[in-house]
């Protein structure tokens, strides 16, 4: 992996991340977001903030699920068969 291929989430305690997941999201969806917020808070010391779908994109998204924000990055749907 070259230097240009890496993506830093966190440095000196702050980050420029939050984590959306949809409004609508479905429990293991939003467990799965909190959870995720709650390691990388732990190992990088800076807070991730959990918004919902319904709140503008922002300029750097950690995606949980499908969402309004997923849809508009024409990436194809998330595997709906891969169970809870």
């Amino acid at each position: 992996m070259s230097q240009d291929d890496r993506v830093t989430l966190a440095e000196h305690g702050k980050t420029e991340y939050v984590i959306v997941v949809a409004e609508d999201a479905p429990e293991p969806e939003v467990y799965a977001a909190e959870e995720l917020k709650a390691f990388l808070e732990e190992s990088t010391g800076a807070e991730f903030p959990l918004v919902r779908d319904d709140e503008p994109p922002a300029a750097r998204e950690i995606m949980v699920g499908n969402s309004r924000h997923t849809k508009t990055l024409a990436l194809g749907s998330v595997p709906q068969d891969l169970g809870a």
